[in-house]
């Protein structure tokens, strides 16, 4: 059996009280942290090296219940400083928006739900950056919280949700037809002890003896023998 996969993470954490937001890669594959994309709500970056010339942008966001308005005003404008530092870049975003007001079929607030400003900001948003919201699946109760955000649908493959944990019935699990660059494996030297020649380290062995005790002296010092 081969080893268990290990993981490199990236985070932000909130500055008090517990919390914040990662980024969890397999080490065997090429990523990069992007902390000057990261703003005042919980939200973070990697980059992603793809084969060839793409380059696949993932970030995770989560918006408390009770955030303000201005928590979704930082994520337009970490999306913006992304675009326009990467205008080529795949981008996909996941996490829990915490907005349970959308109709995610006709991409409006319904209007009998809470938080119209915040639904309708979040989808004049996603539509600015030509994202579409793939997740149809409750993950907790019957309304979508868990978004799943790409500027590229055409290469996920499936959307859907798996066993839960902690306060959610289910997880997202996503699937995407992209290629990672992988970190190469540095080459390791080995001797090769079935190849050594034992008769000429011996006298090499014994000449060395005999010229260290011509030339070393009894009433020196370890250290000056040595």
């Amino acid at each position: 059996m081969g080893l268990p996969p290990q993981y490199n993470s990236s985070r932000c954490d909130r500055k008090r009280g517990g919390g914040g937001v990662l980024v969890a890669s397999k080490d065997s594959i090429i990523t990069e942290a992007l902390p000057d994309y990261d703003t005042n709500c919980e939200l973070h970056w990697i980059k992603i090296h793809l084969e060839g010339a793409k380059t696949l942008i993932v970030g995770v966001f989560y918006r408390p219940p009770d955030s303000p308005i201005q928590c979704l005003h930082e994520l337009s404008l970490s999306l913006t400083r992304i675009r326009v530092k990467y205008p080529d870049a795949i981008l996909m975003l996941g996490g829990d928006f915490n907005l349970p007001g959308i109709d995610w079929q006709s991409m409006s607030h319904v209007p009998s739900r809470p938080k119209k400003a915040e639904s309708e900001l979040l989808l004049s948003t996603i539509q600015d950056f030509h994202m579409d919201q793939l997740n149809t699946e409750p993950a907790r109760g019957t309304s979508i919280l868990e978004l799943v955000l790409s500027s590229c649908p055409e290469l996920v493959t499936s959307c859907t949700t798996g066993p839960g944990m902690s306060d959610h019935d289910h997880v997202v699990i996503v699937r995407a037809s992209v290629h990672a660059k992988q970190n190469t494996k540095k080459s390791r030297f080995i001797h090769l002890f079935r190849n050594v020649d034992w008769e000429n380290i011996k006298s090499f062995l014994r000449s060395a003896e005999t010229q260290f005790f011509q030339t070393c002296h009894e009433t020196s010092s370890v250290d000056t023998n040595w």
